[in-house]
């Protein structure tokens, strides 16, 4: 996804992603794409200043449900 990045942290994988060009506040995005496709990701407010707008992806589920996951945040996105 463009405009993703990853990080790891004591052996957890995470990507994190841009909201802000969407227009909409992140905790926004993610209670609408929990709602609309069923994938449940973090908004990054509760971490700080540097969080606003970015979404937290955990990357820990096994990699067809990571790919099913990926594929439905991308179709969310082409509806916005």
């Amino acid at each position: 996804m463009e405009g993703a990045k990853l990080f790891t942290q004591g052996g957890g994988m995470f990507a994190i992603l841009d909201m802000r060009p969407l227009g909409l506040s992140s905790r926004e995005f993610c209670w609408k794409l929990l709602d609309q496709q069923g994938v449940s990701v973090l908004p990054c407010d509760g971490f700080g200043l540097s969080g606003k707008g970015l979404v937290r992806i955990s990357l820990c589920e096994s990699e067809p449900i990571t790919k099913e996951a990926v594929q439905r945040i991308k179709s969310f996105i082409k509806t916005l």
